[in-house]
């Protein structure tokens, strides 16, 4: 679940944390000028209230909390927000570009004690500040966040890139990639998430019109990028891979690890196998792998996810054939998970 403090809908919060002029469109924005977005504030002042209201009701899972922008310094209604999902148990995910949150830091770490707490930090770009500024007007500058970033490190406080979206032919190729991924780790970061850019709407025109201003000889280039189906997948597919390598080069990962310590001790295993089978999935799609393949690991992960018994537990009593009686686990994936069921008892 998101509440934002500023827009106050469940699902305009996580959108708009994002870089504003990349992801807006019109089922997002609550003005009807979309450019008065970044300029107009409006404030949710009983955003605390909603969230404690809406978290008693629900099960325990992750959500997402925010923002950090320039009038949280005044309301410290995102703060508010965190002390509650503390005082609830709730796991935390913070999807966020400001420093700011830097100023929540005691708050981070409590909850990453108590259950977990990740953040990602949205980064488009690593050139100068001028590129930056074409797409993130109002956004705190990229050396930044990585300071920001840093801080949150040292406070052990689970953190990373959240690479999202990334700009065709302004930030995509493989030395600047991997320059992102290695940034992120010499930052502490422990993870970078790829993104790619959904072009349609209001999103489209906004992003041409940045285009525009920042280098017009790029519009056409990126309208055929868009319209070519087969072009854009294997431009998905080449930044997914080449920031997946470079992260395992640099020690980190390509994915944000899924939180587990919420759930009952017995099924803690179970969520993490069936999250790497999702990882896994997700890896042979981007390397072009068969659909009948790829969906046999997600199928896989949706089997051990609702297990109501220890993964391992039953391998340790039935062995490979108590792996095989599961819906949609033949022997090539039974084996794949007997290498996970080591790996997590290693």
């Amino acid at each position: 679940m998101v509440l934002d403090p500023v827009l106050g809908h469940p699902l305009q919060g996580l959108r708009a944390r994002l870089p504003v002029l990349l992801l807006l469109d019109e089922k997002y924005a609550p003005h009807k000028d979309y450019r008065s977005l970044n300029k107009v504030v409006m404030i949710k002042e009983n955003a605390v209230e909603l969230l404690k209201k809406e978290l008693a009701r629900k099960p325990r899972d992750v959500i997402a909390v925010g923002d950090w922008q320039p009038a949280e310094a005044k309301f410290k209604l995102s703060r508010k927000m965190l002390e509650v999902v503390h005082q609830l148990k709730f796991p935390l995910m913070v999807i966020e570009r400001a420093p700011l949150l830097c100023r929540d830091l005691d708050i981070l770490q409590n909850i990453s004690k108590q259950t977990d707490a990740y953040v990602g930090f949205t980064i488009v770009t690593t050139r100068d500040d001028d590129t930056r500024l074409h797409f993130e007007p109002r956004g705190p500058s990229t050396k930044g966040r990585f300071r920001a970033m840093k801080r949150i490190a040292d406070a052990k406080v689970m953190i990373g890139t959240l690479a999202m979206p990334i700009l065709p032919h302004v930030f995509d190729s493989d030395k600047e990639l991997r320059l992102l991924v290695k940034m992120t780790a010499d930052a502490g970061g422990k993870f970078v998430l790829f993104g790619g850019m959904t072009l349609w709407g209001t999103c489209k025109n906004v992003y041409i019109e940045a285009l525009r201003e920042y280098n017009p000889s790029l519009i056409p280039m990126t309208e055929e990028w868009d319209a070519n189906k087969a072009r854009k997948t294997q431009w998905v597919r080449r930044c997914h891979l080449t920031i997946a390598e470079e992260c395992e080069r640099q020690g980190i990962l390509h994915y944000i690890p899924r939180p587990v310590s919420f759930y009952p001790a017995e099924l803690r295993g179970n969520k993490k196998i069936a999250g790497m089978l999702h990882v896994k999935a997700r890896d042979l799609d981007m390397e072009g792998q068969s659909r009948y393949r790829v969906g046999a690991y997600y199928k896989a992960g949706r089997t051990i996810d609702s297990l109501l018994v220890d993964l391992g537990d039953l391998y340790k009593q039935k062995g490979r054939a108590g792996l095989l009686a599961l819906e949609g686990i033949g022997e090539k994936l039974a084996s794949q998970i007997e290498i996970l069921l080591d790996t997590e008892t290693a």
